[in-house]
Formats: structure tokens, sequence, C-alpha cells
């Protein structure tokens, strides 16, 4: 079985520029990134055309791939991926509390309005469950996907399929003939407050070893599926302030993804 490509989400640098990104991420192990592509950040929806691949050149410079960006899927942003050769595109789905079905199905409906400019530019738009506003549950992405064209595919958190209560086994299996890359990280419930009409818990995003997210397990179903794609650590960490800290933890939580994959093997 060959080894994955392992990914960091780099939101937590995302004003960096291509050099000093390429340096950190390679100096902290990982294969390729998840780039951000948002207000903010050193490429912006608005300088996508121009920025993306500037960007790819030089993170490539540093022996580190763009694996997907994270970013609305307009046409420009499809075409500035098509330049730059990034072929995913990372999104969720909200849903509006006023008319839950009516905006998933127009989302999916947008999405599917982009099939051409899909198939032209090489690029497939990849949609995460993210509990909260969003769907939440592989079930629920992947019922959105039903019949959809080829160009939507699943990028599966284990992290948020882990905090819905779901078996990480039935999850994979229902996601695999959509699968286009897995993001790791790890969270618990937090106890926050007594008061009345307060919300009495809050996710705390942890170290990979802290939570409910047993990684063990998913990278040993991954691997028992024979999965060679891109594994995301997606660095979301609730008490860690600085790009430095970030760091820290996500060398330590790579080494510990590549330990529990290799024993997987």
């Amino acid at each position: 079985m060959s080894e994955p490509m392992w990914v960091l989400f780099t939101k937590r640098w995302a004003p960096l520029p291509p050099e000093p990104l390429g340096e950190v991420v390679a100096g902290l192990g990982f294969d390729g990134i998840e780039l951000p592509v948002r207000p903010g950040s050193w490429v912006s929806p608005e300088d996508a055309a121009e920025r993306l691949p500037a960007m790819v050149e030089g993170l490539r410079r540093a022996g580190v791939a763009v694996a997907s960006i994270a970013a609305e899927p307009t046409p420009a942003v499809l075409a500035a991926c098509g330049d730059a050769g990034v072929d995913l595109i990372r999104v969720m789905v909200a849903v509006d509390p006023a008319d839950p079905l009516g905006s998933v199905a127009r989302q999916r409906d947008a999405w599917v309005a982009l099939e051409s400019d899909c198939e032209r530019f090489g690029v497939r738009i990849g949609v995460q469950q993210h509990r909260g506003a969003y769907v939440a549950t592989t079930l629920g992405v992947m019922g959105l996907l039903a019949e959809a064209p080829k160009h939507l595919v699943m990028v599966w958190d284990a992290c948020h399929d882990a905090l819905t209560g779901a078996d990480p086994a039935v999850s994979l299996d229902l996601a695999a003939p959509r699968l286009a890359m897995a993001n790791l990280k790890n969270a618990a419930f937090r106890d926050v407050s007594a008061t009345a009409g307060a919300r009495p818990q809050e996710i705390w995003y942890a170290p990979g070893r802290h939570g409910v997210t047993d990684w063990a397990r998913v990278l040993g179903l991954l691997a028992e599926r024979g999965w060679d794609g891109p594994i995301c650590l997606t660095a979301e960490l609730s008490d860690a302030a600085t790009p430095d800290e970030v760091a820290d933890v996500m060398r330590g939580d790579l080494a510990w993804a590549k330990e529990l994959w290799s024993a997987a093997r």
C-alpha cells in the first residue's frame, strides 16, 4: 500500500507568501497543503488568477504540493485552479434555519450548474460535512451528492463525523464512492455555563490524542480500504493562540498519525 499525501490546512498561516509558507510546511514534515483562498489570505478570490499559480510554483520549489483550496467555487476561482493545476476546492453546505431543505437544494443546484466549468478546468468541488450550521453528517452529504455529476465529491471529516456520534466504518463506506480527501482533527464537548438560557457546552478543538475522534481506528479503516489520497490535518485548535504554538502541535500530530498509519498497514 502506498503512503497517503499528508496535508496541512494553512488557515493559521494564511497571510504568508509562498517561500515562507513553504519553509513552515516542509519543516513540519507535510507533503502538501490545503490553501485558504479567502479575504485576508495571501491568495484572495479577487487576485486568485495571478497569485494562486505563483503560490503553487513557490511551494513546489520547497517540495510542497497544493492538494486543495478552501474557497467559494466561482467560475473565476475555478479558472485559477485550472491554471495552477489544483484539482479540488473544499466547501460546506450552509443550512438556512428558515428553509433547511430549500437552502440545501439551492446550494446543490448552484454547484451542479458549475459542471461545465469544472470539466473545462479539471476541478472537483469537495463537500465536507460540518457540525452546527451546515449539513453535519456523511449520510446528509452523500444524500446531497446522490445522482449529482461526478465533479461533486466528498471531503470526509473524521472529527465532525465523531461529534455526531456516527460509526466511522459506516460513514467511510457511505463516502467511498465520492471520497476525495479525509480530514483529521480532534475535539471534545466542554461544559461552559449553568446559566439559564445559555448553551451548556461548547466544542473544544484539541490535539489529536485528545477528544472524541479515534485516530487509530480512523486511520486503520482508511488503510483497510486502500486509501492513498490526501489526509489533511486541519490545525483547528482552541487553545493554541499563535502560529508557532499551532506548528508545535501539528508536528507532534503528524508524527503520531504516521506511526498509526504504519501500524495499520
